[in-house]
């Protein structure tokens, strides 16, 4: 696992807690939190968590993968290129 992505509400642990549990098996795997409340405290609290960003809902699927990028590019360093989907037609690899 290179990256955490986590729903803040989820049924059994919230995802500050669920990357607590992480972080005691990975303490440098980068985090990002989707919430569709960020309120000042929940804020707070993924700084002390060191939560990489907090996205907010309703989710921007762009806004997720160029954090998702950026995150990875930080921990990291580099980040490989997804393999470009062939052209109708074309043979795949």
């Amino acid at each position: 696992i290179h990256l955490a992505v986590l729903d803040m509400h989820m049924p059994r642990l919230t995802g500050l807690e669920t990357l607590q549990l992480v972080r005691q098996i990975n303490r440098i795997l980068p985090a990002i939190l989707i919430t569709a409340d960020a309120t000042l405290e929940l804020m707070r609290q993924a700084f002390h968590a060191q939560v990489f960003s907090v996205v907010p809902k309703p989710v921007n699927p762009h806004v997720v993968l160029t954090t998702v990028v950026r995150a990875l590019v930080r921990v990291y360093g580099t980040v490989d290129e997804p393999p470009q989907k062939p052209a109708h037609g074309e043979p795949t690899q």
